[in-house]
């Protein structure tokens, strides 16, 4: 009968182990997530910068001002 006095201590470790596991998991998945969610915000950032540009050089192409008027000829 003392034989088998290790089989809890055994059962909990495993239990430690697949929680450990668990756990990994998760705070992976979330890493992913957020590096996602990085990711499409600074892609969002860097859209609307590159968009402004290229709405100011087509306004000075154009010999258009900040307002928006169209310069006065003499």
């Amino acid at each position: 009968m003392r034989r088998y006095l290790w089989l809890p201590v055994l059962f909990v470790m495993l239990q430690l182990l697949v929680a450990l596991a668990a756990l990994v998991t998760v705070l992976d998945a979330l890493g992913r997530l957020f590096n996602l969610v990085r990711v499409q915000l600074a892609a969002g950032a860097v859209g609307d910068v590159v968009l402004a540009l290229r709405k100011d050089t087509f306004r000075e192409l154009l010999g258009g001002d900040d307002l928006g008027h169209r310069r006065a000829e003499c």
